[in-house]
């Protein structure tokens, strides 16, 4: 048991798995810098996302959150569990709850 923790370790801290977690930051750092206030509509407000999406996340699965905004299942259940994530991500969390770019705001 203690080899196959060790190995995992070594797996999960390996030059693989570093590049790719570097990469997957940088792709995340250039989308929060290229993403503009204004790219939002304007019925998507920090209110609305807090008071209608952010409610109906706690009844979506992690899995279906991290496939909608391509993130990690366990970001996506810090999400479902009230986390607010960059706002770049509501429109597409809207969907997924059934709030549609223009539904009743």
């Amino acid at each position: 048991m203690l080899d196959a923790a060790r190995i995992g370790r070594q797996i999960v801290n390996g030059p693989e798995a570093q590049v790719k977690r570097a990469n997957t930051q940088r792709k995340n750092a250039l989308a929060q810098h290229l993403w503009k206030p204004s790219d939002q509509p304007a019925w998507l407000t920090e209110k609305f996302y807090s008071e209608k999406v952010q409610p109906l996340l706690a009844a979506m699965s992690a899995s279906a959150i991290a496939r909608q905004i391509s993130v990690s299942r366990w970001y996506a259940g810090r999400i479902r569990e009230g986390y607010r994530p960059h706002p770049r991500h509501w429109r597409a969390l809207a969907q997924l709850v059934g709030l549609p770019p223009g539904s009743a705001h």
